[in-house]
């Protein structure tokens, strides 16, 4: 799990609890902050055992605090939470492990469903949900393939060698970049039939 976190005091919180609250504890979750100046960095600091790897420096952005991330990850499944987000119940990585496992997958991606929630009061509002023989259809509203909603979407670490890493040019389409490459190279792609996480309405992508 990795977690970029540019000033979100007033999120951060709900989104460390619902990792720290899983069942399933083999987990790394992967923190970098970008100098914070609104009590970020304290609030991760107090709560610092938790974190397979905490760094507070200056970065140009998402994703290359994301490409940081990823060279200090040891695990082979990779779901990149946003601050402002938050892990649909606590057994989401205990059931998508034991999915993986039981189904022996070989996907380049596994994924699930994402709700749009009310930032302030995480009410559900919309659930995005897409299907496998959807995948890399053209959108007519987006005039780009379909993909997954990348906060329900565990990568395996060998995607990162096939494509490299984000790319640091865009500012919040990278995530997209990836999963339309993927989509239209035809990556195997499996799906879980759940919610994975609940996703904040007006984040930095909107």
């Amino acid at each position: 799990m990795i977690t970029s976190t540019p000033n979100v005091a007033n999120t951060i919180e709900r989104c460390v609890d619902s990792v720290i609250c899983q069942t399933y504890k083999n987990y790394e979750h992967i923190i970098v902050d970008g100098l914070s100046t609104d009590g970020t960095i304290d609030y991760l600091s107090s709560r610092k055992e938790h974190f397979s790897v905490l760094i507070s420096e200056p970065d140009t952005g998402i994703y290359n605090a994301w490409n940081k991330a990823l060279k200090h990850a040891k695990g082979e499944w990779i779901l990149f939470l946003g601050a402002d987000d938050i892990l649909a119940d606590e057994t989401i990585l205990a059931d998508v492990s034991k999915f993986i496992h039981e189904t022996g997958t070989k996907a380049g991606i596994v994924y699930g469903d994402v709700m749009l929630v009310s930032n302030k009061t995480l009410e559900d509002r919309q659930l995005c949900k897409v299907m496998p023989n959807e995948i890399g259809r053209m959108n007519p509203l987006e005039m780009l393939p379909i993909r997954p909603h990348h906060q329900g979407v565990f990568h395996h670490k060998s995607l990162f060698s096939s494509y490299g890493d984000f790319d640091e040019k865009y500012k919040i389409c990278a995530d997209a970049k990836l999963l339309i490459l993927v989509a239209m190279n035809k990556e195997p792609a499996v799906r879980v039939p759940k919610v994975i996480s609940k996703v904040s309405l007006g984040g930095v992508s909107k």
